[in-house]
């Protein structure tokens, strides 16, 4: 007994220990935080749960590109959002808050409609762990005096390696979360039902979720309708970038994190254009101009040393006009 009680003891904290945690300050998205966010072709839900899962969404291709920036409130909504604290733009502008506990959502605003929460929506907790489970209980208004009513229940389902388009990320966590929700668009009108069931993979160091399989179910006068979505990051949005293949389209980091020396690889579509360095505020701290290449690409180096530690983007404009941007860190 003397002798078994404490190898079962170190097997057992051996396991524990192997179990991959999320926390928040690896996984929150940060001011100036950008990235692509893909909508695959197909819909591939791999349902697989537990410890040790291998999920395989390799196969995804690419359709619709979206690109997605955190960015600090405008002061002239502030009094509108008072809440939050900045918003992720893409197709629309989403308003949320960080802390430690978790990110919260508290609305959004679509051309001229507006959406403000009473009580924000937790969109995701941390520290995550498997087998860890949470659930959230909200409720809003809309512009037209309509009414939102919703519950967002989540657990940690699954760890184990991640599969994309662009390579392989291990200890990854899965978390299926379901959101069901009642919209009456004024009080005496219909109301629309929608369910959603969502699974999203995170990792530590990768400020928001990797892949999001969603299958979503709206109800209205009887009426059922489903939606199956799968979306997905670009490679160089994760800071994977010294694994991507040399092809790949958009500006290329290594290494991140970084002490000293940055290197960004340039494609020949962002030649003779400036490469910049933001810091968390989006103020500009380094420049750098491709200047002309035969090779069709061009290799900037940023010295990063005078630069204090935090997290920083990278930006810039090919010839087509569109801005990319990357995130790297400055860590010593």
């Amino acid at each position: 007994m003397r002798v078994w009680i404490p190898l079962a003891l170190c097997s057992l904290m051996s396991s524990a220990v192997a179990q991959p945690v999320v926390t928040a300050d690896g996984a929150l998205p940060f001011l100036g935080f950008s990235y692509t966010e893909i909508t695959a072709t197909s819909f591939v839900d791999d349902t697989q749960t537990g410890p040790d899962v291998v999920w395989d969404y390799s196969g995804l291709e690419g359709g619709f590109q979206r690109y997605i920036a955190w960015s600090a409130i405008p002061n002239e909504q502030q009094d509108t959002w008072p809440n939050a604290e900045f918003f992720r733009s893409g197709d629309f502008a989403m308003y949320f808050s960080l802390s430690p506990e978790g990110v919260f959502y508290h609305g959004q605003q679509r051309l001229l409609s507006q959406l403000v929460y009473q009580d924000p929506e937790l969109v995701v907790k941390f520290p995550m762990n498997h087998g860890d489970q949470w659930a959230d209980e909200w409720t809003g208004t809309q512009t037209g005096n309509g009414t939102r009513v919703g519950k967002r229940q989540a657990v940690v389902s699954g760890y184990g390696t991640l599969l994309m388009p662009w390579g392989e990320v291990s200890d990854v966590l899965r978390v299926d979360m379901v959101d069901s929700l009642v919209v009456r668009i004024s009080p005496t009108s219909d109301p629309w039902l929608y369910l959603d069931t969502v699974s999203q993979y995170f990792k530590n160091g990768y400020h928001w979720w990797l892949l999001e399989a969603r299958n979503s179910t709206q109800v209205f006068m009887g009426s059922p309708t489903q939606t199956l979505t799968v979306k997905y990051m670009d490679a160089l949005s994760t800071g994977r970038a010294g694994e991507v293949p040399f092809d790949q389209i958009g500006l290329l980091l290594f290494p991140n994190p970084v002490d000293d020396r940055l290197y960004v690889r340039a494609p020949r579509s962002y030649t003779n254009t400036g490469v910049e360095v933001l810091d968390a505020t989006g103020r500009s701290v380094l420049l750098e101009r491709t200047g002309g290449t035969s090779t069709g690409e061009a290799v900037l180096q940023f010295n990063v040393h005078g630069l204090a530690p935090g997290h920083y983007t990278v930006r810039s404009q090919d010839l087509t006009g569109s801005i990319i941007s990357r995130p790297f860190v400055v860590h010593r």
